[in-house]
């Protein structure tokens, strides 16, 4: 009984995480129609109730035939490509920009990556923009401290090459004497 109730809890929350999924998905493919419909003039909104497959299908068409419109218009125009000013009018916005496009140090070492890999989070960030005072840091100092910890990454690592090595040659010294 214990584990009927188990595993029906456990399909209720996959249930429920599927259902949020699909919320999402539904909610997404609503805005992308409402957008076609403005821009392209389509009237894929007029199907209610239709499965999201079908509505995928309907973007498709679309934006197939969007795409084949430009196609024919850069050829009568003699362009030849599409730029990517064609498609980043409409939401290429300073909101769009702030949000979405990320900016590296001028070191050009990306550390949100490794410190996420090691449970760091956002460390390296808050430690960009000050330090423990509340000071900003200046890029001269930012760059020492990148640096700095680089070697101390590249210590520790060498550290367990070696004792690897080293372990290694001792299971094979072993390993050799036991055939003898």
């Amino acid at each position: 009984m214990i584990e009927s109730t188990r595993e029906k809890e456990k399909v209720e929350g996959i249930n429920d995480k599927v259902q949020l999924i699909n919320e999402q998905v539904e909610a997404w493919c609503s805005r992308v129609i409402q957008k076609i419909d403005q821009q392209f003039n389509e009237n894929i909104g007029s199907y209610h109730d239709k499965t999201i497959g079908f509505s995928f299908v309907k973007i498709e068409h679309a934006i197939a035939k969007q795409l084949e419109q430009i196609i024919h218009e850069e050829d009568d125009e003699d362009r030849g490509f599409i730029t990517s000013k064609d498609f980043m009018t409409d939401f290429a916005t300073d909101d769009f920009v702030n949000k979405n496009i990320r900016v590296r140090p001028q070191s050009g070492i990306n550390r949100d990556m490794n410190d996420d890999a090691r449970g760091g989070g956002d460390a390296a960030a808050s430690r960009h923009e000050k330090d423990a005072f509340g000071n900003v840091e200046d890029d001269d100092q930012y760059n020492k401290g990148v640096n700095m910890d680089l070697e101390i990454e590249r210590d520790q690592i060498i550290k367990r090459k070696e004792a690897y090595e080293l372990k290694k040659k001792e299971d094979e010294e072993r390993d050799r004497k036991k055939r003898m």
